[in-house]
């Protein structure tokens, strides 16, 4: 399996969680050339749950858009994991590896989707695939001894709109 990569910062927008990794940077440098340049990058995720070898859980979401090699694993540890609601809720997911644009004033009237794009990967529907992401979830906790954590990750990922996920 690919190295699973923390983010380094999160932080929320109204319409987007930031997620800030600068340890990636001179992996994501021909991708953000490509997105600069204007083109169209076909890109596909999914979330998955795994349990690591001291036998805790991280949610892992995998970014993918081209070859094995051009594909990112990012990991949400259980501290992480309310951000999941935070994607949940607003649908987008930008990962960033610059610092720079925080400490800019960014004027009130710019799209901050316009400001970023030449420096960010934005992931339109983040939330697609977290209602399988919830059945992995469920069934960890029927396979394994449960661990209260899952059910606190359930709570996180269940929607207003899967009110029957677990009954």
């Amino acid at each position: 399996m690919q190295e699973v990569l923390l983010p380094e910062l999160v932080a929320e927008f109204d319409d987007a969680l930031i997620l800030i990794m600068s340890n990636v940077d001179d992996y994501l440098t021909s991708l953000y050339d490509r997105i600069s340049r204007g083109e169209e990058i076909n890109y596909w995720f999914r979330w998955d749950l795994i349990k690591t070898d001291n036998l805790d859980y991280i949610v892992v979401l995998v970014v993918n858009w081209g070859s094995d090699e051009e594909s990112l694993s990012i990991g949400f540890t259980p501290e992480l994991w309310d951000f999941l609601g935070v994607v949940r809720d607003r649908g987008q997911l930008v990962l960033m590896t610059d610092w720079g644009i925080f400490e800019e004033t960014i004027p009130v009237e710019v799209d901050i989707r316009d400001l970023l794009k030449p420096k960010a990967l934005i992931i339109n529907d983040a939330y697609s695939g977290m209602e399988k992401l919830s059945k992995q979830v469920v069934d960890e906790a029927l396979v394994n001894e449960p661990k209260e954590e899952l059910y606190d990750l359930l709570d996180i990922l269940r929607p207003s709109a899967y009110p029957t996920l677990l009954n």
